[in-house]
């Protein structure tokens, strides 16, 4: 699944937000979400990362550039069906973040 989100912050500011985003989706579904690892590449503008899913591994890539946000990852096949869903979710939670 890939998502690209378009916003007017510069690539400091967005960096600043969106260290903690993972962070922050597990708080919120922690009932679904588990084992966040993150790194940062040393400009801070790819990130690579990992989680538990509903119990099933998944892992993605963040890039940011001024103006945009780029979340690449995998969706474990048994909740392909909800990846319109789980796209709204992290897409709503990128507005928040980035407005």
């Amino acid at each position: 699944m890939k998502i690209d989100y378009q916003h007017n912050l510069r690539l400091e500011d967005t960096y600043a937000k969106i260290n903690t985003f993972l962070t922050d989706l597990q708080e919120q579904y922690s009932d679904k979400i588990s084992n966040v690892k993150t790194s940062w590449n040393l400009n801070r503008t790819h990130m690579t990362g990992s989680m538990e899913l509903m119990g099933c591994k998944t892992r993605g890539t963040i890039v940011l550039t001024d103006g945009q946000v780029t979340l690449e990852g995998t969706v474990p096949f048994y909740l392909s069906f909800f990846r319109n869903k789980i796209k709204k979710i992290v897409t709503t939670k990128l507005e928040d973040l980035l407005s």
